[in-house]
């Protein structure tokens, strides 16, 4: 996921190995099937403010920009339905990593926020599950753990903003 300030400095953490990174994020594509790529910030908008009209919506990348086009994110996976809406973001983790993780969804809860969507969209992490033992196959279901991060989003939005401010200088 790349968060953006001003299309310029990342806000992100990095992890390490972008190989690992890239391979849980295809992994959670089969976890989260039937989706489409969706890099247009106006796509994305608009697949979240349409009335539903077949089950579900799944955008893989769904990108999105503040009105202003001061602050963007790309994400994982955007699951749009009449009942819940989840940006889901896959880790190459085993674990929820503080600060950086709730940062990442801070700030893309922060995003949405000020795009005054229509639908109320949730957000969760996905980390591996480390209690998971590969046998023969890999099996995606039981791979992640996933973990609802939207409260924990909601209540950094203080340090969110704090550190917002100190790129600005």
């Amino acid at each position: 996921m790349e968060l953006m300030h001003k299309g310029s400095k990342s806000l992100q953490y990095e992890p390490s190995h972008r190989q690992d990174s890239d391979l849980v994020k295809s992994f959670g594509k089969e976890l989260i099937k039937g989706g489409k790529n969706c890099l247009n910030p106006t796509q994305a908008i608009k697949a979240v403010n349409s009335p539903i009209s077949s089950p579900s919506v799944i955008l893989y990348m769904p990108s999105f920009i503040t009105p202003d086009g001061t602050l963007s994110f790309s994400g994982d996976v955007l699951s749009i339905s009449e009942r819940l809406n989840w940006l889901t973001q896959f880790n190459n983790s085993t674990m929820i990593r503080l600060p950086e993780h709730i940062f990442d969804v801070g700030f893309q809860y922060k995003v949405l926020n000020e795009l005054k969507l229509q639908r109320i969209i949730k957000l969760r992490i996905a980390y591996l599950n480390k209690s998971y033992s590969r046998e023969k196959f890999i099996d995606i279901e039981q791979l992640f753990t996933i973990e609802d991060v939207t409260y924990r989003a909601r209540d950094n939005q203080v340090l969110i903003n704090r550190e917002i401010i100190k790129i600005d200088k």
